[in-house]
């Protein structure tokens, strides 16, 4: 196994293992906050890989893992706000939009990785990269960036964002109770 499939394996397993943490990182500070904070930490760890020089290969494969592992919970976070959206907007409405909301937030992602492709891609094509050629040490610098202090600032501007998603455990808690009722009564 060379480096590059060292580092992505562990980061793999360690994505997972953080998956495991999911329960209780919800349970010790509810979803939004886990999310916010979660985002927020990973991004300032993904933005600390620009600044590990190029022999410290272990500092590298050690910050990638607390980096998945911190990581790992957000898919089951995110998911789980998207459901509470949708049971919000059914206590609002009186209509339910779940399809709707689960659309809409796959719609989103595509569209973000589409055009996350396309500006790597464009930025690397405006500093000269050829991949017939050696890359400069510009040209290396622009990776380190594109992997680096992009996503870092992206995902920490992510986690600041939801600042403003007020929905609580509690309230959700709430909602889905009265919803309940509601169903209940309507049968």
């Amino acid at each position: 196994m060379d480096k590059i499939s060292f580092v992505q394996t562990t980061g793999s397993l360690a994505f997972i293992a953080g998956v495991f943490l999911t329960g209780f990182f919800s349970r010790k500070f509810g979803k939004r906050n886990s999310l916010m904070g979660l985002t927020v930490i990973n991004g300032f760890l993904v933005l600390s890989l620009f600044l590990i020089p190029r022999d410290g290969y272990m500092t590298l494969v050690v910050m990638n893992v607390i980096g998945n592992i911190l990581a790992g919970p957000t898919p089951a976070l995110v998911w789980a706000i998207y459901t509470d959206v949708a049971d919000y907007s059914e206590w609002k409405s009186g209509r339910r939009v779940t399809g709707l909301a689960f659309s809409a937030a796959m719609f989103a992602q595509k569209l973000g990785i589409s055009i996350g492709g396309s500006v790597c891609g464009w930025l690397l094509g405006s500093v000269g990269f050829d991949p017939e050629k050696p890359p400069s040490e510009e040209i290396i610098q622009s990776f380190r960036t594109i992997a680096c202090i992009l996503p870092g600032a992206l995902a920490i501007l992510n986690g600041v964002v939801l600042i403003w998603y007020r929905l609580s455990d509690a309230e959700v808690e709430k909602i889905a109770l009265e919803l309940e009722e509601r169903r209940k009564s309507e049968e």
